[in-house]
């Protein structure tokens, strides 16, 4: 009886290392995955392994750019894919109990970032797929035309119109006193519609900051809510990349007077203004029409698994109608963590942080006195 549960406790052993053997490779491949331009480690790369007859399995790159993979023995084909960059598949072919290692240097695809949009169904998409009718303004676009604000820029797009500082899309109503906009502007997917009378502040959206400008021509009302029944303005801000990125830009300028209106004979401009720009008080201090400057810094930049962006826009503006001026100071950031999982996802914690200081005067109906 004792040498019958003894061969019995053997077989069961035995089975169980069989099938432990079924499951684990000995044999295994490691290295770094880098960007084919810069060489920086690339974070969170997604390394999965394809066989003949179907198997997979996969990995993804820590904090340093490394990975390590076990493999069956025989042939497989390592791919590597990243957002962002080309995917690079890398055919292996391993000895058992063999360890091999491979770098792989991943080149960057940035055609597909530039058409890759969001608005239209709240993920990412090719601009190419979107059936509904949109424009994309880049950042590089409103540098050009050196905007005050991002009103400014939008008001040179087809079928859009600045009103009264707030936007109409193909005609449609913009904003009606009572109701709010009908229109809806957000900032990374979040309106930034002021919640009492419905209409946008644009000192509170970060030009200094902005990625690019998707412009939705038409009803989202099924999306965005009753706001957007003329289309959707979505301003995303930029996210940092594996290169630091630094901008900055000042600027100044001077009104000039209007028909029949002479800034020099009226006794408001001789004496003083609502808000005293720092150009006023040095270069321009002879200048007697009312001036606005302004000021935009930001910075963004990746280090190890933490993403950092930071922006401040100083602007002074003593406006062309009396009583009619703006002085904002603005200043926010963004500090993402990536996390990496074994499931060969990214778990993200972040916050962001924004200080607005805005003092300006503004008119409802306003007339002129030329």
């Amino acid at each position: 009886m004792y040498i019958i549960m003894s061969i019995r406790k053997l077989f069961y052993l035995l089975t169980f290392t069989q099938l432990c053997a079924l499951t684990t490779f000995s044999q295994s491949v490691k290295g770094f995955v880098y960007d084919a331009e810069t060489h920086e480690p690339l974070i969170g790369v997604n390394i999965i392994y394809k066989q003949l007859n179907g198997e997979t399995d996969g990995t993804i790159s820590d904090a340093d750019g490394a990975y390590r993979i076990q493999l069956p023995e025989g042939s497989s084909n390592l791919i590597f894919s990243y957002i962002g960059y080309e995917n690079e598949t890398v055919p292996i072919l391993i000895r058992k109990n063999v360890e091999k290692i491979k770098d792989v240097y991943l080149n960057p695809q940035t055609n597909l970032l530039d058409n890759v949009v969001v608005s239209a169904g709240r993920f990412e998409q090719k601009l190419s797929n979107i059936t509904v009718s949109m424009d994309v303004l880049k950042a590089s676009d409103i540098s050009r035309q050196a905007p005050t604000d991002l009103s400014e820029s939008l008001n040179k797009l087809p079928g859009v119109d600045i009103n009264d500082k707030q936007p109409s899309i193909r005609g449609g109503n913009g904003w009606t006193y009572g109701v709010g906009s009908r229109s809806v502007v957000l900032v990374d997917g979040m309106s930034v519609l002021t919640s009492g009378n419905g209409i946008i502040n644009w000192n509170v959206v970060p030009l200094e900051n902005i990625e690019q400008v998707e412009v939705m021509k038409g009803a989202s009302s099924v999306l965005y809510g009753s706001s957007a029944l003329n289309g959707v303005i979505n301003i995303r801000t930029k996210r940092p990349n594996l290169k630091p990125v630094t901008t900055a830009r000042a600027y100044a300028g001077i009104y000039n007077d209007p028909e029949s209106w002479d800034y020099n004979q009226d006794p408001y401009w001789k004496n003083g203004y609502d808000v005293t720009p720092l150009t006023r008080r040095t270069a321009l201090n002879k200048v007697k029409n009312p001036v606005f400057e302004g000021v935009d810094f930001s910075h963004a930049r990746r280090a190890g698994n933490f993403d950092i962006s930071a922006g401040l826009n100083l602007f002074n503006d003593e406006g062309y109608r009396k009583h009619a001026y703006n002085r904002r100071y603005r200043i926010g950031g963004n500090l993402t963590y990536h996390q990496p999982l074994q499931s060969a996802n990214l778990m993200n914690y972040g916050f962001n942080t924004n200080f607005l200081s805005d003092k300006y005067g503004d008119f409802f109906i306003w007339r002129s006195p030329a």
